[in-house]
């Protein structure tokens, strides 16, 4: 009986279901988002789910499941078992409305606790979008959501940043994350359900990368409305100004001859360049990212 039970859980999980984890905030989630749902079979949340947070809001999930996993009366619980239960509780929820088979599409610019994803998702596939961590930090700067902001004696959170510059402490958050996907990726669990995505790979042959990606879902190409992916700019990195000069997301794009979404690190001083490569120059290397002078 027990293990009946199981197997017409396991088969009650969603699948064809597709995640986006970004590397950080402004590494193009949005764009890679909207490219996929040019596919009849992929679409967004009913819900108007714009982000989904759950892996970083994930410790109390991970303790309430251990507690019950270990509680004398329900002897029969395993803590695995109650996070996919988990996981499919949110995209029953999130999926609500879509027609029979078609994929959800869900994003989120982070990878904390991304070592989780799949005790919650099994069945998913992850794509995760990795984007030059200069170009995140130009972009990063002319926000006020993912900006590291400034000292304020108020909060001892931000002391460190008396003696940190805001391109210092944004190399450190792209390199910790760099290092996150890394280990991520060298895990075993990791397998074929997940791939990493290069954001300027995406920008300068949007096709190719897509097609790959096709590929990787399962989907069929010849469904992809090819037209539609060309009318696609990149709002991803968009903004307008306002009265105090500061930039703020509002969903329209900005005049071609002023936006290059990939290489805006190169107007960078020398200072603010060697401030970046001395912290995350490793990470810069392993992906493979030019240097100043242009090498990789």
């Amino acid at each position: 009986m027990r293990a009946g039970s199981r197997a017409r859980k396991a088969t009650a999980l969603r699948s064809g279901d597709v995640f986006i984890h970004g590397v950080l905030p402004r590494s193009g989630t949005n764009y890679l988002s909207r490219a996929l749902r040019c596919h009849p079979d992929l679409a967004a949340s009913s819900r108007g789910l714009w982000e989904f947070p759950h892996l970083k809001k994930s410790d109390p999930l991970l303790s309430y499941a251990a507690s019950m996993a270990r509680s004398p009366k329900l002897p029969h619980l395993e803590e695995s078992e109650l996070l996919r239960m988990i996981g499919d509780a949110w995209l029953t929820y999130a999926s609500e409305g879509l027609p029979e088979g078609c994929g959800l599409v869900l994003k989120e610019p982070s990878v904390k606790h991304l070592d989780r994803f799949f005790r919650f998702f099994p069945r998913a596939s992850l794509l995760v979008l990795m984007r030059d961590g200069r170009d995140i930090a130009c972009s990063s700067l002319r926000t006020r959501f993912a900006s590291p902001g400034s000292f304020d004696w108020r909060h001892p959170r931000t002391y460190r940043r008396r003696s940190r510059s805001p391109v210092a402490e944004l190399a450190r958050r792209w390199s910790e994350a760099s290092r996150t996907v890394r280990a991520f990726m060298d895990e075993a669990e990791a397998g074929a359900r997940v791939r990493v995505v290069r954001y300027e790979e995406l920008v300068e042959d949007p096709t190719g990368e897509l097609r790959r990606i096709l590929e990787f879902l399962g989907l069929p190409a010849e469904r992809f409305a090819w037209d539609t992916l060309v009318a696609l700019d990149v709002r991803g990195s968009s903004f307008v100004g306002n009265r105090q000069g500061a930039l703020d997301w509002d969903g329209s794009a900005p005049p071609p001859e002023v936006f290059e979404p990939v290489g805006r690190w190169r107007a960078w001083s020398k200072r603010e360049l060697r401030a970046f490569a001395s912290i995350a120059g490793p990470e810069l290397r392993h992906w493979r990212y030019p240097d100043a002078d242009g090498g990789a």
